[in-house]
């Protein structure tokens, strides 16, 4: 990908844009030699980079195309790529032209829920474009009305849109209050909520995160979780790309695969910060003897001494765990304040809480605390009544700031639930505040949290009773603490009958 930077003849950048579109403007105007590195392949070895000028050259080519389709500003536009370089060219596309994209990942292995989902966020989401691959058109189930553009035909047809010869299409000019971005909820019988981030969310958010991290456009960072989650697209994609950092991308497959390639990456490409779930912690730890074996025979072992931290959320963050990483690894130069347990929710942009200190301040306890919040963010615990609760007492967490979500896209009933009388937003976690230290201890909502995605009981109840010999009864959730497991559950039978029945292999 080499091509001369694109001038997009847009109004001089004040000192802080004023919508996110500004800030692929900025970068490819201030950082010209920073961008995205795409690690391609089985196991990431090669790779391909697109500059920030040429990331913004290639999305406003495409940007012309979807206008030529009629598309104009507050449209939405679903999403489903699964190659990196094509989901981040269709994104900045969008967000460049004031169009509104939505992530979304396909159903596997059931043709009926995934033509249920599809016909949901169609609905939802007001008839959007769905923006996929010719790969991908060839197997979605049918769908009355939904409109399907693919990307290889709107490449073709960039060099025929109607703006004149060698000027760039002209860049929206979005308000902070404008909606940036919908990101769904994982709801898995099509029953989705589209999560509202507005342009003020998302730059707010920007803001709080840097000063947070203290990133720089010296760091490099990496990426491996997929983008239909909001930490990949906010913490891992536009943070480094907020201050003009390097950053890298990889399949998640490729990790998930061979956990080790995780910190292979790391150390190659000396990279200060990255993100990954509490759950990749356990495989690295007992795959630590690998490395010790790879040296002794001449190998290249690990280098980590770069790596400055390593935000780790979406699940709880188990100390004695976190502990036992820092320790095998430290031989390799991480950094004992290496690993940094946070909270972030789509709601509130990702990444809100961090905690600095582990694992400093978390002697003795088995979950690890998150921290503190970014600037602009504040938090508190609270009773049924919605009253502030002291410090040290349990309640729910809520939250207030610039960064958190207006509410729910065509769902008013989920966002008056939502929030308090007095405007604060739900966490659903139960949690206390300790000298200004978030600690969770549970949640108030009905649901349980596997590998970072939260599945509602209801949805676990529903599925089982599609399987043969499960009766209606109950249904439990709960941890195992085995490396890679995830949680079990049962079903009982009602009385009169007291045979308990467990399906082989049933998890949720």
């Amino acid at each position: 990908m080499t091509s001369p930077p694109l001038n997009t003849s847009v109004p001089q950048e004040e000192a802080e844009p004023n919508s996110v579109a500004r800030l692929l403007l900025r970068a490819a105007r201030d950082h010209t030699h920073s961008g995205v590195r795409y690690l391609v392949g089985p196991t990431a070895s090669e790779s391909v980079r697109q500059s920030y000028p040429e990331l913004l050259e290639s999305a406003l080519g495409l940007l012309s195309a979807l206008r030529d389709r009629g598309l104009r500003p507050r449209d939405k536009v679903a999403l489903l790529l699964d190659r990196q370089p094509e989901f981040l060219t269709v994104f900045w596309a969008c967000l460049l032209g004031g169009l509104v994209p939505c992530p979304m990942v396909p159903v596997s292995g059931d043709p009926a829920r995934w033509a249920a989902q599809l016909t949901h966020v169609n609905e939802l989401l007001d008839g959007p474009l769905l923006v996929t691959t010719e790969a991908t058109r060839a197997e979605l189930p049918e769908v009355p009305g939904l409109a399907v553009a693919v990307v290889e035909e709107l490449r073709a047809a960039e060099g025929a849109s109607g703006a004149e010869p060698g000027q760039p299409p002209a860049v929206h000019s979005a308000a902070p209050d404008d909606l940036a971005l919908l990101v769904l909820t994982s709801g898995s019988t099509g029953n989705s909520k589209a999560v509202m981030l507005t342009h003020g969310n998302i730059l707010a958010s920007m803001a709080g995160k840097a000063e947070k991290q203290r990133l720089t456009a010296a760091d490099t960072t990496f990426n491996w979780i997929s983008y239909d989650h909001v930490a990949a697209l906010l913490e891992a994609h536009m943070l480094p790309l907020y201050v003009g950092a390097e950053q890298l991308h990889a399949e998640a497959a490729v990790i998930l695969e061979e956990p080790l390639r995780f910190l292979r990456i790391i150390s190659r490409h000396k990279v200060t910060m990255t993100f990954t779930p509490n759950f990749l912690l356990g495989p690295l730890n007992s795959s630590v003897h690998e490395i010790a074996e790879e040296i002794s025979a001449g190998g290249e072992g690990l280098d980590l001494s770069a790596l400055r931290h390593i935000v780790s959320g979406g699940e709880a963050n188990v100390v004695a765990t976190g502990e036992a990483f820092l320790a095998h690894y430290a031989p390799y130069g991480l950094r004992e304040t290496a690993l940094w347990p946070a909270f972030g929710m789509t709601e509130t942009c990702a990444g809100s809480i961090y905690n600095r200190a582990f694992p400093a301040t978390d002697a003795g306890q088995e979950f690890a605390n998150l921290g503190t919040p970014v600037e602009g963010l504040r938090i508190r615990v609270a009773d049924d009544d919605h009253q502030a609760l002291p410090a040290g007492e349990i309640g729910e967490l809520q939250l207030s700031g610039p960064m958190i979500t207006p509410g729910y896209y065509n769902n008013d009933q989920a966002t008056e639930e939502a929030f308090t009388p007095d405007g604060w937003f739900r966490s659903g976690d139960l949690g206390r505040i300790d000298e200004g230290r978030l600690t969770l201890v549970g949640r108030s909502k009905d649901s349980v949290i596997v590998n970072g995605v939260n599945y509602f009981s209801h949805e676990i109840e529903a599925a089982l009773e599609q399987l043969d010999d499960v009766a209606g009864g109950y249904v439990a959730a709960f941890p195992t603490r085995r490396p890679a497991a995830t949680p079990n559950s049962w079903s009982s039978p009602s009385a009169p009958s007291r045979r308990t029945t467990t399906r082989p292999g049933c998890t949720a």
